[in-house]
Order: structure tokens, then sequence, then C-alpha cells
């Protein structure tokens, strides 16, 4: 009796005395060219193949889109399986002595056998899918119904005053209007002065909060902002104003007319000084249904949602590309834009002061345009074409015409398939290139006070949005020194030894080769702690870590001309002669 029979013995059947396709397969005649029991590495193969679910058939599988089921009784059932998926389901770890009880009610596969696991999910999202549209149907449907029954109602309770105090306002309705009232456009200018008075103004719907049938508090969201509305009944103001507007869908846009008034307590929005007390408010853009989720569920950190009792939850980054508009309208990705632009304001401006020229270069090349980076090819009217890797030959060429001092910020395209933070396909570079008088640290000086300047700059002008992007991202804020540490190669593979810091074998790191990025990351750690700083330069690179065209120090020509821009241990520019 071979291996195979003596772990699955229920799988050998007699020979005689049996008609079923089942019991005429010893354990040496599972495959198809019937091969004899000693060929054990065959065996251990196709049993790998089915411990892993794979879906072998051989001379008695069932014809392809049975769906048939099999029957309880092992000793007579039709072979409408694969006796692979019979002998996986008896090897799958915890599964009962019954093994075709256990998948009677799955539905089947083409091949007549249970859905895979896959497969099942897929079924599952498909019905969970029309689910969720069927009940938007009812949704619809009952709101469409209570919406008529509102109406009717208002016709026949309201003024036509009140009726004008709310609704829904056509598109381009100001757009004859000769006169109208002046909007405010940001409500972060909102003043003391204008305390008492009526104010008009366009915002989203952030989150609607009843609290009586006659009261209800509405925050409203002018991108980054919020300040909250108050909507009670009075005068003007019907019991079916407030019935309508808890009915609206949260990102609706509105047109709002109120009071402006000192709120008696700090709420939850970012405009703690004022408060709005609504007169008006009429909708001129609105979601036809409810949102996968809103922007206010979005601002939820997960640190946040994973303190205990905080029944608000963290949406996945799943749904947030899914659903990626409604994610750029949150404070953090609305921050991260806004900081993006700073960065690019003072990269253009410092530079612009130092008398460098903005160019554009070509996106499309004939040839690479760097080294050591995959790239795109694209049909270009029948000929190849590359998208660039980078603006280097651009450059080059601007500074061999005489332009002397050039930058460019533009797309980068590279194919690099890995998925880490430091490899991405697409992404915006900002490049300068510049012709040198004496040497090489012309430029690095250069590079230096435009990193600085844009340091300050956002951090002196986006405080409140650098203050945004934490709460969902924490982190420390950036230090940095007056005068940057200029650290040669050499030096710093010796604070990095004498840390104690090993590779990955062990060993103490070598003079001539480059850094990695895990020594990177510890090489930042230790220049944070002796130095106190989060940026630092590596100059004086080995000739061995550089490309060719590097130009070799003059005195040394084992080290070259090259030098490394590094922030919290992460090299953010690559520069040199």
């Amino acid at each position: 009796m071979s291996a195979l029979k003596k772990a699955f013995p229920g799988l050998h059947r007699p020979r005689s005395g049996s008609n079923s396709p089942a019991a005429a397969h010893s354990d040496g005649e599972l495959d198809h060219n019937a091969r004899p029991s000693t060929d054990t590495s065959r065996r251990s193969t196709n049993l790998s193949q089915l411990s892993n679910g794979s879906h072998g058939r051989n001379s008695v599988d069932s014809p392809a889109g049975s769906r048939h089921r099999p029957s309880k009784d092992l000793g007579s059932h039709r072979a409408t399986h694969s006796p692979f998926g019979f002998l996986r389901r008896k090897v799958r770890p915890g599964s009962p002595d019954d093994s075709w009880s256990e998948t009677e009610d799955m539905p089947l596969n083409r091949e007549g056998e249970p859905n895979s696991r896959n497969q099942q999910r897929k079924h599952e999202r498909a019905a969970a899918q029309e689910k969720h549209r069927k009940e938007a149907e009812e949704r619809r449907a009952a709101d469409l119904k209570r919406k008529e029954e509102m109406e009717q109602r208002s016709m026949a309770e309201e003024t036509e005053d009140q009726r004008a105090k709310y609704g829904v306002r056509p598109i381009n309705f100001y757009a004859g209007q000769q006169k109208h009232e002046e909007l405010i456009h940001d409500i972060r200018d909102l003043q003391p002065n204008m305390v008492g008075q009526m104010v008009a103004f366009r915002a989203r719907l952030h989150n609607l909060r009843k609290l009586s049938a006659h009261l209800m508090f509405i925050e409203l969201r002018q991108q980054t902002a919020t300040i909250q509305g108050i909507l009670h009944e009075h005068g003007s103001v019907s019991q079916h104003f407030l019935y309508w507007a808890e009915h609206l869908h949260v990102e609706t846009i509105v047109r709002v007319k109120g009071v402006v008034q000192e709120p008696r307590a700090k709420q939850g929005v970012s405009i703690h000084n004022f408060e709005i007390h609504i007169h008006e408010m009429h909708v001129e853009g609105a979601p036809d249904e409810p949102l996968p989720f809103t922007v206010h569920e979005a601002e939820v950190s997960r640190a946040e949602a994973e303190q205990e009792g905080d029944g608000r939850h963290h949406v996945s980054d799943r749904a947030r590309q899914s659903n990626r508009i409604i994610d750029l309208r949150t404070t953090t990705s609305q921050a991260i834009f806004r900081v993006q632009s700073a960065i690019c304001h003072a990269f253009r401006n410092n530079l612009t002061n130092l008398g460098f020229i903005e160019i554009h270069t070509p996106k499309l090349w004939g040839a690479a345009s760097e080294s050591g980076a995959s790239v795109f090819k694209v049909d270009y009217f029948g000929r190849p074409a590359f998208l660039a890797q980078s603006p280097q030959l651009g450059k080059q060429m601007a500074i061999a015409s005489d332009l002397r001092r050039v930058f460019e910020i533009g797309p980068v395209f590279r194919a690099e398939n890995s998925n880490t933070h430091r490899h991405l396909t697409e992404f915006t570079g900002l490049d300068l290139e510049m012709a040198i008088d004496e040497h090489y640290h012309e430029v690095l000086r250069t590079l230096d006070s435009t990193f600085k300047a844009i340091f300050s700059h956002v951090y002196k002008n986006y405080g409140p949005e650098i203050e945004d992007v934490k709460r969902q991202f924490p982190h420390e804020d950036l230090v940095w020194l007056e005068e940057t540490p200029i650290i040669p190669f050499a030096d710093a593979i010796r604070m990095l030894n004498d840390s104690g810091h090993r590779d990955e074998h062990g060993k103490e790191l070598p003079l001539n080769e480059d850094l990695g990025t895990r020594d990177e990351i510890a090489l930042g750690r230790v220049i944070k702690e002796r130095l106190k700083t989060d940026y630092y330069v590596l100059d004086k690179f080995p000739a061995s870590a550089r490309p060719f065209y590097t130009m070799p120090d003059p005195y040394d020509p084992t080290v070259t001309n090259a030098f490394d821009i590094f922030l919290r241990g992460q090299e953010i520019l690559s520069g040199g002669q």
C-alpha cells in the first residue's frame, strides 16, 4: 500500500463488486495516465496542488457546466465531480467527516464544484450591491412620497411668505437679476462688527443635528471652514421649514441667509466666535441619494475611532479611493493640496529671486531620458516614444544654450513596479539646473537656501493646514538648523558604525558602498539624536556609488563631487557636478 493510501484510507475502494467509477480508482490510478503507485514525486505534487485548491481534472471529470450535487452515499454516488475535488475536501484542515454535507447548500461553479473562497466573496459582494440598490430605490420612493405629502400640507398651512423662505432653486435662478444680495464668499471673513447683521453666503451641509421638532443645528462648510447655523421655529420660519431641512442630504449646496450672533458656548466647528441664526435657506445643488459616507465621517481619524466608547468609525482607504471626490472635500485632503501649493510657490519665488528662469521641457521623448529608471513606452503616430522620466536632458540643453540658471515644476513618469513610499509611477518633480562658476557647492548652497525658504514659508503661513494633516497622519514638526550640517559620507558611515548599527549580516558598513534604505533611516535617527536636526546633507560620495559621469574629487579620486540631501532619514534630492 502506498503512502497516499495510508494517509487517506477512505480513498481506496475494492475493485470487484462495484460498478461506480469512483470505486474503480486506486491510489495509483488517480492520474489520467494510470501511473504506478511508486511515482511518489508526482503523487506529492498533485496532493500539494489539491491542498491549495487547484482544480485539476482527469478522465472521470463531469461535463463542463454540470450542476449536479453529490449524493451523501459515498459507495454509490455518481462521479459528477472531479476526484481531485473530493480529495481536496478530505484533506482540508478541520473539515468534518461527512465532507459532502459541508458543501450541500453552497452554489456550484462551472465545473459543478462548490465555489472557491474568492468566488464566494464575489457572489456575496454582488448580493450586497443588489441589496443596497433595492434599499436605495425604496428610500427614494419613500422620500418622494414624503416630499409630496409635505408639499401638500405646506400649501394648506403656510403663507406665501413662509414658503418663499425655503425650497429648491433652479439652475441659473439669479442669472437674470440685475441686482441681488451680496454674498460672503468666505465665512472666515466674518468680523465682530458684523454681529447682529443679516448676511448671505453659499455653503455645503456638513452635518445636521435635530434637538426637537422646533430646533435643529446645521453645520455649514466652505472648503475647510465650518460654522454652526441654528434653525428654530419663529415668525416666518415655520415647522414645515424645519421638517424640510431635516430631510436634506448632507453635502447639499445651500444658499443661506441669516443673522450673525455670538455663540453661548464653544461648538465643534472651526469658527468658534460666530454662529448664524438662519432665516432663509434654498437648495442649489443636491445629491440624488445618500452618499456612501459623509465628509464628517471621513474626518474621523483612526486614533479617534479606536478610542473606547467612541461610536464613530474610520472610513477605510478603499472606500475613500472609490469615492475620491468626497474624500477630497475633507479638511485633511484640502490641507494637503494647500501645503503642496505653498511648496511650489516658495520654490518658484525663491529661485526667481535668485535669477532663475522657469522652463517647460517636453514630456514625450524619442529615447529614455535618465538611466536607472524604467520607462513608459507609448505609440507616437506609429513611432516609439517614451514618457519623460526626468527633465534632465532638457535642463542640460538649456544650460548649454547659455540660459545659465533654470528650473521646472512638472510631472515625472517612471515605470517602477514597487509598492513602497519611495517609488511612484507619477509625481510632480521640482528640478533646477545651473552653471557652476568655481565650485559645485554653489549648487548645494542654492538648494539649501531653497529648502529652508520652503520650510519657513509653510510653517509660518500654513500652521492650521499642518494641524489638519496631523489629525489624520500624526507626526512631529520638522526641525532644522540655521546652519545645515554638511557631513562627508565616510564620517557618516563611521558615525553609524559607532552607534552600533550593523548590516543584515551583522557586519559594520563599508566606507566605499552606498547606503541602503534601512541604513539611511538609522543614520537619520543618529543625526537627530546627536545634532538635533531632521535636515542634513551627505557630501563626497564614493566613486563606486555614483554614475561614471560624476566628477571625481580633484584631490581624492576615490570620492566624487556629489551629495544627497536628507529629511528625516529619507533622501529627497541627489546632486553633484
